[in-house]
């Protein structure tokens, strides 16, 4: 499990033991729940992006989506 809302990773990361009880040997679950390393996360993606917009030659917008 994912969630994209920093706020969330507490959260996910209290019931993650209950989710994995409730699929006992018919599924795994994880979760990511650490947010040092999805805000630290962040900053790389960008670059890795910005990197390659370079190679193919464009630009990534800077201007807010809405």
């Amino acid at each position: 499990m994912f969630s994209g809302h920093i706020g969330n990773f507490p959260f996910l990361k209290d019931m993650l033991p209950r989710l994995r009880e409730a699929v006992l040997g018919r599924s795994e679950v994880d979760a990511f729940v650490d947010p040092e390393a999805w805000l630290n996360g962040a900053g790389r993606w960008r670059t890795l992006a910005e990197t390659q917009r370079k190679s193919e030659g464009t630009q990534i917008s800077r201007k807010p989506l809405l």
